[in-house]
């Protein structure tokens, strides 16, 4: 058992639940930031979108700290000899709750650009993508 997986155990997570190419990033953001997250998706067809959801208990604070180290970093992907600048989107919803109580939590979205159906290369831009992530989050 790794690291992670073994983090997740030890806090009942449910690791093989988790898409294999967030696990990573979860556990930073759950182990290391101290943001809890609930929910997350890799998206693995062209129509599908990177994102994370956190926990309602995560403080509007610690969600602005976070994109504007992410915003001072300048992120910068190559792919296919195009660059794409930017770090993706925070948005705060309005959910309801298991107890149907409406809550406000936070969500995180890579950037999406389009490929006109090209699945190997929007893959390749969320691999890279990921990479260049992990390098500013992990420092934090």
């Amino acid at each position: 058992m790794n690291n992670i997986n073994k983090a997740f155990d030890e806090r009942n997570i449910p690791y093989n639940d988790i898409d294999p190419e967030m696990r990573e990033l979860i556990y930073v953001l759950n182990f290391q930031l101290n943001l809890k997250t609930d929910y997350c998706c890799y998206g693995h067809d062209e129509y599908q979108e990177t994102i994370v959801v956190f926990n309602s208990s995560v403080k509007d604070s610690d969600i602005l700290n976070l994109a504007e180290r992410l915003a001072s970093e300048k992120i910068v992907t190559e792919i296919n000899g195009f660059r794409f600048y930017g770090f993706g989107e925070f948005n705060k919803c309005v959910i309801e709750d298991e107890d149907h109580n409406l809550v406000t939590n936070w969500n995180y979205q890579f950037p999406n650009p389009i490929f006109e159906g090209d699945l190997r290369t929007k893959c390749k831009f969320k691999e890279i993508f990921m990479e260049n992530l992990l390098d500013i989050v992990k420092e934090i």
